[in-house]
């Protein structure tokens, strides 16, 4: 306990304090400092109060006021004479100067620089250094430097490393800390050789999807299973690119009831909006010019087509035919035709009129890829409709062979 001091905790925007402990002969005798800093000050005349005049407290910061009472014969406050009257305020006045002093000297004597109780009735260090310390033993003991710089792996700490372990990592092994290296950390964690690899596109590569989700560079395009000996026993096909071609608005066939066809742009039906489209330029719809460009390769073409018969007579059947061709209207390179099997379509005998599906895959070759014409004709007479059509396409392979 120190006798001859007294600590406030500062209060925000507050500047007057009460003495609780510290006495004193003269506000002369006080010093105050603010977190180490001298402050100036005043006391009130009963003595109990202390004002800080600067600096303006903030709130938090240590006040400390230390009392140094004159202890030499020139610093006496009572000098008594002979023969003068004896009063108890000069012998109080004495005495207490006689009692601080001892105080002060008591503070000193348990050394000058001491560690006061702050605010938080915690001790503070004021900003300086603990010396000359054991080397803790307790737990309850405090350590000193020399007992850290030489901490050594014991069980539960961390192991000691050095310049050599540099880009290596901990982790436990056998409930205890342990440096292993990147190798050994890919084993810890299960990783396998893949974390080795660089996402990316280029060789040796581990695949990284683009920003569509799909397959890098060539979005898949040189994968290629039609030859393998178990797809192909299965039946199965990888498609790499699929396009939906579809015409919702109604249509009347050219009429070809000579049975010849006389192959014109006419019959060609609209290709309408490619949608639901996965291509990368695989395919490429011409709306003006009626037709589908298709890249080399082995397509599957499907189309969905729906139709009705105009004519209400009972017993006025029609028939469809439809045409795939290459990009002219010559007939020179037929790809597909129904000629000998046409689809009949029945006269529904009244105005009600009956909506007919007609469906089918066919699977075309493309050396150096083309334009595809998909045609339709009213190969008996003028009364089939054609309500809507959709074209699919799909690129089952690169090879053409």
């Amino acid at each position: 306990m120190a006798y001859s001091t007294e600590s406030f905790a500062g209060v925000a925007a507050q500047q007057t304090y009460t003495f609780l402990t510290l006495g004193f002969l003269s506000s002369a005798h006080l010093s105050v400092t603010v977190n180490g800093a001298p402050a100036s000050f005043s006391i009130n005349a009963a003595r109990t109060q202390l004002t800080i005049a600067a600096p303006a407290i903030a709130g938090g910061e240590t006040i400390l006021v230390t009392r140094a009472t004159p202890a030499t014969e020139v610093g006496r406050i009572v000098n008594f004479q002979d023969l003068s009257h004896v009063r108890q305020s000069d012998l109080d006045t004495s005495a207490l100067q006689l009692l601080y002093i001892a105080q002060e000297t008591l503070d000193v004597a348990a050394g000058a620089e001491r560690l006061e109780l702050g605010g938080s009735g915690q001790w503070a260090g004021e900003g300086r250094k603990i010396q000359n310390l054991a080397n803790g033993s307790a737990s309850t003991d405090a350590a000193t430097k020399g007992q850290l710089d030489s901490a050594s792996i014991v069980a539960g700490n961390l192991p000691v490393v050095s310049a050599g372990d540099n880009d290596k990592s901990l982790a436990v092994v056998a409930g205890a800390w342990a440096v292993r290296t990147p190798s050994q950390m890919r084993t810890h964690f299960g990783l396998g050789s893949a974390a080795l690899l660089t996402a990316g596109v280029g060789a040796n590569n581990a695949v990284q999807f683009d920003g569509s989700a799909r397959y890098p560079s060539n979005d898949g395009r040189n994968i290629d299973l039609s030859n393998n000996a178990v797809t192909t026993a299965l039946g199965l096909r990888y498609r790499t690119t699929i396009g939906n071609v579809a015409q919702s608005s109604e249509q009347t066939p050219v009429n070809d009831a000579t049975g010849t066809w006389a192959q014109s742009a006419a019959s060609r039906l609209t290709p309408g909006t490619l949608t639901a489209l996965d291509n990368s330029g695989d395919i490429v719809v011409d709306n003006a010019g009626k037709k589908v460009t298709l890249s080399a390769g082995t397509w599957e073409i499907e189309y969905l087509m729906r139709c009705y018969n105009l004519n209400a007579a009972a017993g006025n059947d029609q028939q469809l035919r439809v045409k795939v061709t290459n990009d002219d209207d010559t007939g020179a390179q037929v790809v597909y035709d129904t000629d000998n099997d046409n689809l009949d379509v029945e006269s529904p005998g009244a105005t009600t009129r009956a909506l007919l599906p007609v469906h089918n895959i066919l699977l075309l070759k493309l050396a150096s890829g083309g334009a595809v014409v998909f045609r339709a004709a009213n190969a008996t007479s003028t009364d089939i409709r054609i309500n809507t059509t959709r074209l699919v396409f799909r690129k089952v392979s690169t090879s053409t062979t």
